[in-house]
């Protein structure tokens, strides 16, 4: 049995996170391998199974990502699904989260093409402090945080109306909770929760090469919500992050579900890796 594991061209040899993962296959006897999804000149119809994992560049070319996903799923099985990754590419969802009734941090989409009005926005928003960010992103891509420390306000309406001319845009309040709580991050695996990591102020994860992430033990609240937010996802998953970020009132908000190629901090917690090779290996056995 052998499986691919889907990387960029950057980390064409795979990030430390995800050899663990090969070793942990090779020695349930599973051959597990490194592709790059954007490789024109590879093959994938003698692939048993292609796990994405770290194709950190998929927001950089999207459409071509799409039509990876879509064509490579005819020949071979693509695990998280294709329906949950093309759902899960475009950060509508979270509109589609928020009318299921999951706390999500307060989000405004603006078409690409569309005049926008940062005033308005911020009026809308109820906030002097904001983030312009493009719908499809990953690793903090073309993200812009105005307010104090950041980027002043007054370079705002440029950066917005720069991100719309090629794609659509979120505006959402910069929460200073990232900074006095800090972001966390709840990992699932083969839809059960695994472990918990804290979260630096705007860290871009492996992807970026920072790594201060520790290990947490969420509350219960967290886990159930997280839960909650897994439940309304189009299709089951093999691995998922669910990012929170924890209110001032003590709620907490979702600020995305990850579940194309999400640093899952194998590392920071041992089984968390057995977890996923099991898991890999189930697939790979019941075919489903």
């Amino acid at each position: 049995m052998s499986v691919a594991l889907i990387t960029c061209q950057r980390f064409a040899k795979l990030p430390s996170d995800e050899r663990l993962l090969v070793d942990a296959l090779a020695q349930r006897g599973v051959a597990a391998f490194p592709r790059v999804w954007s490789d024109r000149s590879d093959d994938w119809d003698h692939i048993e199974l292609a796990v994405l994992r770290s194709c950190w560049d998929y927001h950089e070319k999207p459409r071509r990502f799409r039509s990876w996903v879509k064509l490579t799923s005819r020949v071979t099985r693509v695990f998280n699904p294709p329906e949950l990754i093309l759902w899960n590419m475009h950060k509508e969802y979270l509109a589609e989260l928020a009318a299921a009734g999951i706390p999500i941090v307060p989000t405004i989409l603006v078409r690409m093409g569309q005049s926008a009005s940062v005033d308005d926005l911020r009026r809308k928003l109820l906030t002097e402090e904001f983030v312009i960010k493009p719908a499809v992103s990953a690793s903090a891509s073309r993200t812009t945080v105005i307010g104090r420390g950041h980027v002043p306000f007054d370079s705002a309406q440029r950066d917005l109306d720069d991100l719309l001319r090629d794609q659509d845009a979120l505006v959402q309040p910069f929460l200073r909770e990232i900074y006095d709580l800090q972001e966390r991050s709840l990992i699932f695996i083969d839809g059960a929760f695994s472990h918990a990591v804290k979260r630096p102020p705007l860290s871009t994860g492996a992807a970026g090469g920072d790594s201060r992430e520790s290990l947490i033990d969420p509350s219960a609240e967290e886990i159930a919500l997280a839960n909650r937010v897994l439940a309304v996802a189009p299709s089951e998953t093999l691995y998922a992050r669910v990012d929170l970020i924890p209110r001032y009132d003590g709620s907490f908000a979702l600020a995305e579900l990850e579940v194309i190629e999400p640093a899952l901090y194998l590392g920071h917690h041992a089984p968390s890796v057995a977890k996923l090779a099991d898991a890999i290996i189930s697939k790979l056995e019941n075919r489903s």
